[in-house]
């Protein structure tokens, strides 16, 4: 996915979460010390559990390093925050074989498979999130 395109999915996600009383959280950054790069969208839901999500579309084949790195980046959140509950979300457009789908649940990682424009990816984000959590309408 073209970076536009994957600020834009990113940014209707955050914009369509909170309208529904989810809160953004920035204050990760400079903190992270177990990794050298930064979660693509950290949020809270009302319940207060926190969804670390990583989204990597465009992609021909997806990798184990990419379960890896989520669950990582999500490890170090709740590191931060020890008082929530911390979910790490693989937003991907690349099927995965069985052996990653079984790996990804093994180690508490949610995947959202979904392709499309941004608007239709960050629909497919936020419907799966509000699902999960019961704060959708």
């Amino acid at each position: 996915m073209e970076p536009l395109i994957a600020a834009s999915m990113l940014t209707a996600v955050a914009s369509a979460l909170k309208s529904q009383s989810w809160d953004v959280i920035s204050n990760f950054a400079g903190r992270l010390l177990r990794t050298k790069t930064e979660p693509d969208l950290v949020v809270s839901s009302p319940d207060g559990r926190v969804y670390v999500i990583e989204a990597k579309i465009g992609r021909a084949d997806p990798h184990f390093t990419e379960i890896a790195q989520v669950e990582r980046l999500a490890a170090d959140v709740e590191r931060i925050d020890e008082k929530s509950e911390v979910i790490p979300v693989l937003v991907t457009d690349a099927p995965f074989s069985a052996a990653m789908t079984e790996m990804a649940g093994d180690v508490g990682v949610k995947v959202v498979l979904s392709g499309g424009s941004a608007e239709a990816i960050a629909k497919s984000v936020v419907d799966e999130l509000t699902r999960k959590t019961g704060d959708g309408s």
